[in-house]
């Protein structure tokens, strides 16, 4: 990654050097610094520090494992994993992952760093039995909590460590979450509304009811910003949210068209929001700096060979698009 900052602090220099200032520009979408090819990728995640890309690979049922420190991305290992994966979030330096064992119900998998073999860094740590068949995982910005959702509820985690979880199913239709560091998001599946609720630690890990964001339409995907002060919804009336978080305002409503996935990408730049198109062909960006009039960015230049892109993740001013068989790295900047 550090060459791939070098490089953007070059193309910077040779802006500014031809006149152009930075408030007089907009923003543009950026084109890809880096790729991955390998594998049948189904989700990936970057890690806490920044330095690990997790990538779920269903052909293999393993969690494809890359330094991003380095330059070039570099795969330093590949865990194998209990059946396929189907979406993973970090949580910390390790990553939670919901795999499907082949029947009704389901299995989260912990992948996280060892020091006991110096050839295998990171390793399953720990199995947890799902209620129902995983659907989507979500993560808070601490790594201390964790949502997977299933087809007829969803499991709420306390990480206490990698080795040590606790967990709770909840027999509630939800659509997806998202979390705060002591704030859960959902989406329920059934009324145009998000439920949220604050997360109390315990042995058993409990949620008390709060406050509830009204919607014109059923949210079907959710995002929140890391400062916890932006969130966006995509509804499936092809439209996106833009709320307050805190007190559950909407700010404004866009017309982008249905959503198959949300991430906020926020940097020195700005904060946009990342959208991956319901038929998975394109990624949009729209600048969300200010809510109350977000403007749509550009989509990514993705090449024709691209196929169906299986997932997107942000991580500082980088935005990464996986689909089938290739993982392409952007680096978003401000001129």
């Amino acid at each position: 990654m550090r060459a791939w900052k070098f490089a953007f602090a070059v193309l910077c220099a040779i802006i500014s050097v031809g006149g152009i200032r930075a408030q007089d520009a907009p923003p543009t979408a950026p084109t890809p610094i880096a790729t991955v090819d390998a594998g049948d990728f189904r989700a990936l995640t970057i890690s806490a520090n920044g330095r690990w890309m997790m990538v779920a690979d269903a052909a293999t049922s393993r969690l494809r494992i890359y330094d991003l420190d380095t330059e070039t991305p570099t795969l330093v290992v590949s865990p194998e994993l209990d059946g396929i994966p189907l979406d993973a979030a970090a949580i910390g330096q390790a990553v939670l992952i919901a795999v499907d064992t082949g029947g009704r119900a389901g299995l989260a998998q912990i992948v996280a760093p060892i020091d006991y073999d110096r050839d295998q860094p990171f390793a399953p740590v720990n199995w947890i039995d799902l209620s129902d068949r995983p659907r989507s995982v979500s993560a808070s910005p601490d790594g201390a909590w964790a949502v997977i959702v299933g087809s007829s509820g969803y499991t709420l985690f306390e990480t206490l460590s990698p080795e040590d979880v606790n967990s709770t199913f909840y027999p509630t239709p939800v659509s997806d979450a998202a979390l705060l560091n002591d704030t859960v998001f959902l989406a329920d599946r059934n009324s145009p509304r998000i439920m949220t609720a604050t997360i109390e630690s315990g042995g058993q890990a409990s949620i008390n009811r709060s406050v509830t964001i009204d919607l014109p339409a059923l949210a079907e995907r959710l995002a929140l910003n890391l400062s916890g002060t932006l969130g966006a919804a995509a509804l499936e009336d092809g439209s996106i949210a833009l709320f307050d978080p805190e007190s559950g305002e909407v700010i404004s409503m866009i017309e982008t068209g249905a959503a198959a996935d949300l991430h906020f990408l926020s940097f020195e730049g700005g904060e946009w929001l990342i959208v991956l198109s319901d038929d998975r062909q394109n990624v949009t960006l729209i600048d969300v700096s200010d809510p109350a009039n977000a403007g749509e960015i550009g989509a990514l230049d993705l090449p024709a060979e691209t196929s169906t892109i299986q997932a997107i993740t942000t991580y500082g001013s980088f935005i990464y698009v996986a689909d089938r068989s290739t993982v392409r790295i952007f680096q978003a900047s401000q001129p």
